[in-house]
C-alpha cells in the first residue's frame, strides 16, 4: 500500500514538474522545451530529477538542486541519462559521445567523451 501511495506522489508530481517545464521553457510558448531524457528517483524514493537532453535539470521532492549543465558549458553531445549518488547529493549525467559529468557530492570517476565511439551512449543506470 505504501508503496503504491509514494507511486501515485511520484507520478502526479512528474506530471506537475513536466507541465512546469512545458511552462517556463526558454522562448515561451512558441518555443518547445528541449527533450526530457531522463526522470531520476532519489535514493529515498521520495523525490526526483528531470533531465533533459540539453542538461538541464529540474529538483522535485528531497532531490537535490546543485545545478544542470545547461548554463555552464556547451554539450558536444546531448545528456541521455542520469543517477543520483547513494548520499542523495549529487548526480551524474552522461552525454551521447560518452561524456560523462559529475554534480554535488558525486566523484568523477573518468569519461569517454574524448574517445570515438562506434556507436552512442543512449542510456544507463
Amino acid at each position: 500500500m505504501l508503496f503504491t501511495v509514494r507511486m501515485r506522489r511520484i507520478l502526479l508530481g512528474t506530471a506537475v514538474g513536466l507541465l512546469v517545464v512545458v511552462l517556463a521553457s526558454p522562448g515561451g510558448a512558441d518555443s518547445p522545451p528541449p527533450p526530457t531524457v531522463a526522470i531520476v528517483p532519489t535514493p529515498t524514493g521520495l523525490g526526483y530529477l528531470i533531465v533533459s537532453s540539453i542538461g538541464g535539470v529540474s529538483a522535485y521532492g528531497d532531490a537535490p538542486t546543485v545545478g544542470g549543465l545547461d548554463e555552464l558549458i556547451p554539450l558536444s553531445a546531448p545528456i541521455v541519462g542520469g543517477a543520483t549518488t547513494p548520499t542523495g547529493n549529487g548526480y551524474w549525467l552522461w552525454a551521447a559521445d560518452g561524456g560523462v559529468f559529475a554534480l554535488g557530492d558525486a566523484r568523477f570517476f573518468g569519461s569517454m567523451g574524448a574517445v570515438a565511439l562506434a556507436q552512442p551512449i543512449v542510456g544507463g543506470t
